[in-house]
């Protein structure tokens, strides 16, 4: 597929998306990557945490209304690779064998050097896989640190995980783990958070992680529980007694008793400008070819230290080491050659001992070296640009790159559409990218455009949402952060389509109109293929001056000009009976988001919404939205509804936490219907009608999958249905 984009710019400072506005600046940031925010998970009776995903049987909410997962359901994974990796280790032993962790697909791991990939996960947290580290004498033994949910532990080369860090604080980013290589059974663990991670500590566990206890002292002022946050570790290997910890912003930290106690050593430490903050500390290492020298990272600039002269900067000029690198390797056998990952400029190596670098390859946030080969490295990657995410493998020092991808599914899939002429047709938005399967899934493509230097992916930001025009399918359309997109060929070239309003958000057609929810300005509606279009805001919920931000539509089949949004800031529900010329709240106005909304295809009286915040729920209808009961509560958002078109008694729900449940009465008793997912956070949904009946899920961070929901009850309807 290639890729055009014609009329306006995706550039700007202001971007407005789901009701939720963010201003993006261009400025150096002590942290590249956000963490999101997951749920949590609970203890099993058996005393080790479960991993907060699914068991073989699921999970029960503590609601009446929400059963246990049927038996039978069994969800496979599309073959769509990619997605964010955030950490990487090789086996010091059996070098083909490599471990990378990412946002929310688990640890993946290779024993071919990369040439293939399979999860390593069961058992494991859904939450992202910050860091990773393997027992060098034991290396059947992992470790993993984790965005917010503490440590978790392998002992079988990632078969199997069981959770690993009673005594961690859970409300922290896991940053670092390092091992004493004299006994691997002592472990330090950097623990940053709170606002701009401005709080943390250090670790230790001395039994494997079965227990972990707070080692600050000396690190902490006026009495408190927390030291800055910690964002980097560093191990003397001849002398793992001594520890550096590099923080947000108080500096660098020094212990020589295996953290019994420490010292600070600020003196060279630059200050962040008109504070009394020191600049960050983003990456530590010590060199062990000069004696155990200290090195930092500090504000993007490498600094070396000794006890007479403090820290001194050792490279001139602009370091490029992306503003700020998140990991400092020091080259196994020669010693002038140094790795710094993370940040805008990727991997970047300095030749003379840190004085100058050259940039390596762009995007790689963590470096592994062989160290047995040192030429061979493995970066991982984040989905942007021209990447899908993953893992790039060098094998002469980081000269030439070959992308590592088969068996890494953990895309974030936020948008899926299914041709109507021709249901082996598969579109799935995630990561930016707009990917389409013309074989039912079997293999997948990503639009590309000519950039006057040969193809690349292109890279819409964000996709949003996707909808096939169903008289003419050729024609899809495509919300993004780079504005509405449309393709006259099935997706092999998009066009940017200029309807005067920052954000599209969602779209759905009824009947030869198609129906675009927007921020700012309500719902607009074309019926020349987006030639022109009109708008009225007449009755629609209003937050301030401005019509609500619109997060989900749906269709009425049985009666084309009835149309639903779902709304932001209390505007409810809101219906058109009139093609959108008018409009009526209808309820539903205490909630806060309305993220996703259905109408039973066979009785327009009978319709669904996904409304509230983390305590959301979902609500029907049977009376056109005069009247709502609850159905399920305390579920966080629902994000998308798909009625069976041929049983519409069946309905499924993707969730925020709960991953896909069920309801086979209508909407009124509700399933989990999630076993074989990892990531219970669920995005969208679709159902394919032709051959052997298929659902199929998007997920955060775990891919596209699939079951199957042919049964032998099944009645065909008349009619269709259209993801809201």
């Amino acid at each position: 597929m290639a890729i055009r984009t014609t009329g306006g710019s995706t550039d700007g400072q202001r971007r407005e998306f789901g009701g939720m506005t963010v201003e993006i600046t261009v400025a150096i940031s002590l942290i590249l990557l956000i963490p999101c925010l997951l749920l949590g998970s609970d203890d099993v009776p058996s005393g080790t945490k479960r991993a907060a995903g699914f068991d073989e049987s699921g999970w029960t909410v503590e609601n009446v209304h929400l059963t246990k997962s049927l038996s039978g359901v069994s969800w496979r994974q599309f073959p769509l690779y990619g997605g964010e990796m955030t950490s990487i280790v090789i086996d010091p032993i059996d070098r083909a064998t490599v471990y990378v962790g990412s946002r929310g697909g688990g640890v993946f791991k290779t024993v071919d050097g990369g040439l293939s990939w399979q999860t390593a996960r069961d058992g494991l947290s859904y939450f992202p896989i910050r860091s990773l580290a393997v027992d060098p004498i034991h290396p059947e033994t992992l470790y993993a640190g984790t965005d917010y949910q503490g440590v978790w532990k392998s002992v079988d080369s990632g078969a199997s995980w069981f959770f690993a860090g009673e005594g961690l604080d859970e409300g922290m980013v896991v940053f670092n783990l390092v091992l004493d290589p004299e006994d691997p059974e002592t472990l330090y663990a950097g623990l940053a958070g709170g606002v701009a991670f401005s709080i943390g500590n250090v670790f230790r566990t001395e039994n494997g992680g079965a227990t972990w206890t707070v080692v600050n002292e000396g690190m902490v002022s006026d009495g408190g529980d927390f030291s800055n946050g910690v964002l980097s570790l560093g191990l003397d290997p001849d002398s793992p007694q001594t520890l550096y910890a590099g923080t947000t912003f108080e500096g660098v930290f020094r212990t020589t008793s295996s953290g019994d106690s420490w010292q600070v050593i600020n003196e060279g430490v630059p200050f962040l400008s008109n504070t009394d903050y020191r600049q960050g500390v983003s990456a530590l290492a010590v060199d062990h070819h000069r004696g155990g020298l200290p090195l930092a990272v500090i504000g993007g600039d490498l600094f070396a230290h000794d006890d007479a002269q403090g820290w001194q900067q050792v490279s001139t000029g602009y370091a490029s080491l992306g503003f700020i690198a998140s990991q400092l390797f020091v080259h196994p056998t020669e010693s002038q050659r140094l790795y710094a990952a993370g940040g805008i400029a990727g991997l970047s190596v300095s030749r003379d001992g840190g004085i100058t670098w050259e940039d390596l390859h762009t995007g790689c946030d963590r470096v592994a070296v062989d160290p047995g080969a040192v030429d061979n490295l493995f970066c991982t990657h984040d989905a942007r640009g021209d990447f899908v995410g993953g893992v790039h493998v060098s094998t002469d020092g980081g000269d030439g790159w070959s992308e590592s991808l088969v068996g890494r599914a953990a895309v974030s899939i936020r948008a899926v559409a299914v041709d109507p002429s021709d249901e082996s047709r598969i579109y799935a938005g995630g990561n930016g990218y707009l990917y389409r399967s013309d074989d039912a899934g079997t293999t997948w493509n990503r639009g590309v455009e000519d950039r006057g230097h040969g193809q690349v992916a292109y890279y819409l930001g964000e996709v949003g949402d996707i909808a096939v025009d169903p008289a003419h399918p050729e024609i899809i359309w495509v919300t993004s952060f780079g504005g509405l997109m449309r393709s006259t060929d099935f997706g092999a070239i998009l066009e940017k389509v200029d309807v005067g309003v920052a954000f599209v958000n969602n779209l759905v057609f009824a009947a030869s109109e198609m129906y675009a929810g927007t921020n700012g300005v309500g719902v607009i509606v074309t019926a020349d293929g987006g030639a022109t279009w009109r708008q009225s805001t007449e009755g629609f919920p209003t937050f301030g001056s401005r019509p609500c931000p619109v997060l989900s539509l749906a269709a009425d089949s049985q009666d084309p000009p009835s149309v639903w949004a779902g709304t932001q800031f209390g505007g409810g529900v809101a219906r058109s009976t009139d093609g959108g010329l008018t409009w009526q709240v209808m309820g539903l106005t205490d909630h806060n988001f309305v993220d996703a909304v259905a109408v039973n295809p066979a009785d327009s009286n009978d319709v669904l919404a996904g409304a509230g915040f983390w305590d959301g729920g979902i609500y029907r209808s049977r009376d056109g939205g005069v009247t709502w009961s609850e159905a399920v509560s305390g579920i966080a958002f629902v994000y998308d509804f798909a009625f069976d078109p041929d049983n519409p008694g069946h309905v499924y729900a993707a969730t925020d936490g709960y991953g896909v449940l069920r309801s086979t009465d209508g909407g009124d008793t509700w399933q989990d219907f999630s076993a074989g997912i990892f990531h219970p956070r669920l995005l969208s949904l679709e159902v394919t009608r032709q051959g052997s009946p298929r659902l199929i899920a998007g997920s955060l961070g775990s891919g596209l999958y699939w079951t199957s929901i042919a049964a032998p009850d099944r009645v065909r309807h008349p009619g269709g249905r259209r993801r809201p």
